[in-house]
């Protein structure tokens, strides 16, 4: 896996700097690591100036997405919100979009791909313990091991895992020192992880996920898609109205400002 260069670590320290400054009494580790990945994913999109919007263009346009069709499939979930580039199109250095990328050409297997492509997909929902909200979104949409890996490594990327080459993020030991301590659910969590048949999967997500902060990347989405097309089941009356029941996390995307 690659050094990462000096600009892409400034560019990671920059936004664990801002995200450090809405932090509040009480928080958690993890809630300060989720805030600080929530202010990366805004800068890549920032980063790409769509069709000549300005900055706070573009952020009112993440706060007000754009309509969706009336039997949403994965993919206009994908090309609408989780890729999607304020003033319209693909955000192509979309953080997600970097990690499936750097799956795919390093060679490893299709769940791989899909499970880095979507893992950060609870996000979108809820910051906080994003990946056990990204499992329950994608539940009996994707292979069971894809959601199991989404909801795990959300704990794992705490703990460094010499044996797959994954080391803690230098990023959290300059935010929050040498002496961190995660929550002790993460530390449970990761240790069932860990003695888990589906371990290296959700590991994998961390190794790929430490390195997709590039905010100059320009990814090529099409065959991404086609491989989460190909392991999506989309139901026919559209994601969000098939009465299931994680069917109510899609209309939360859909009217992420709804009051009722």
């Amino acid at each position: 896996m690659e050094i990462l260069s000096k600009k892409r670590r400034d560019f990671m320290r920059n936004a664990g700097l801002a995200a450090a400054a809405t932090f509040v009494p009480g928080m958690t580790f993890s809630q300060k690591a989720d805030a600080v990945e929530e202010e990366l994913e805004k800068r890549l999109q920032l980063a790409q100036a769509s069709g000549g919007m300005g900055a706070a263009a573009q952020s009112a346009e993440i706060l007000a997405p754009p309509a969706m069709p009336a039997k949403p499939t994965i993919e206009d979930f994908l090309r609408l919100r989780f890729y999607y580039a304020p003033g319209g199109g693909i955000k192509q250095n979309s953080h997600m979009l970097q990690s499936a990328n750097l799956a795919l050409e390093a060679g490893y297997p299709e769940n791989v791909v899909v499970a880095c492509a979507l893992h950060d997909s609870g996000m979108y929902i809820r910051r906080s313990d994003h990946g056990h909200w990204g499992s329950e979104l994608l539940e009996g949409h994707v292979d069971e091991e894809i959601v199991w890996a989404i909801k795990y490594h959300q704990s794992l990327r705490f703990f460094a895992d010499p044996d797959y080459n994954y080391t803690y993020p230098e990023m959290y030991v300059r935010m929050f020192g040498e002496d961190y301590v995660p929550d002790e659910y993460q530390r449970q969590h990761a240790e069932y992880a860990k003695k888990h048949k589906w371990y290296p999967t959700a590991r994998f997500i961390t190794v790929n996920d430490l390195y997709a902060w590039d905010d100059d990347a320009q990814i090529n989405f099409e065959p991404i898609v086609e491989l989460i097309l190909r392991n999506f089941k989309t139901p026919k009356e559209g994601l969000g109205f098939d009465n299931s029941h994680n069917a109510h996390f899609w209309r939360s995307l859909i009217w992420p400002n709804r009051r009722v």
